[in-house]
């Protein structure tokens, strides 16, 4: 059943794609086929590398992060990074990346989890949401597009988009860019129940054997 659900909804996210930006066929069926071959592989690394290159280079961004919320200690941490056309786990990417931080302590995520919605900030460096200012003003960051990643009401991450230019995000550039992260949350979710599919065969496994 979990595995025929994940079928219809990449199928429909991928037609949803092409219906907001025109992505190619070849693109969709990409991620897609990642999501699809998680049951099996389990490549949500490569899938969260994929996905993010995608976001950035149809918004046209310069400095993308996929950052995750981690519940046990109620911290949010960067996980990989998008620069210079390039995605990489953080420490590869910048030593200058954010460190963890307790998510109460997080502007952003407060909003985000606030609205579940898609967060634009034009002027970052004014901004009393921002708290890396220093970076931002180095970076020569203008304009922010957040976007959560959200299980029910639940947000486990989002993304942080940065763009050099002065702008003003399209509703189709949104759309955009919130669609693709459902299907990163789909890919996160479809991993975490293959593991807890697999934990628990094991787990099985072992009861027969010591009953035996």
């Amino acid at each position: 059943i979990i595995f025929g659900l994940t079928g219809w909804l990449v199928s429909l996210l991928a037609y949803r794609l092409e219906d907001l930006m025109h992505l190619s066929r070849t693109q969709t069926n990409a991620l897609a086929k990642t999501v699809s071959s998680l049951n099996q592989e389990q490549e949500i690394d490569a899938f969260l590398h994929q996905a993010l290159k995608t976001i950035a280079e149809r918004l046209t961004i310069d400095y993308g992060t996929l950052y995750i919320y981690n519940e046990q200690d109620g911290t949010v941490s960067p996980k990989i990074g998008y620069q210079l056309g390039q995605v990489q786990l953080i420490p590869e990417v910048s030593t200058e990346a954010a460190p963890s931080i307790e998510a109460v302590k997080l502007p952003v995520w407060l909003h985000l989890l606030d609205t579940k919605a898609a967060l634009t900030i034009e002027e970052p460096i004014e901004d009393p949401r921002i708290l890396n200012k220093d970076l931002i003003r180095r970076q020569e960051i203008l304009s922010i597009l957040y976007t959560p990643l959200l299980i029910g009401d639940r947000m486990i991450g989002f993304f942080g988009l940065n763009s050099l230019e002065k702008r003003r995000f399209s509703q189709s550039e949104i759309d955009l860019a919130v669609t693709l992260t459902q299907l990163v949350t789909l890919a996160m979710q479809l991993a975490q129940l293959t593991e807890q599919q697999e934990n628990a065969a094991i787990n099985a496994e072992r009861t027969r054997m010591s009953r035996e």
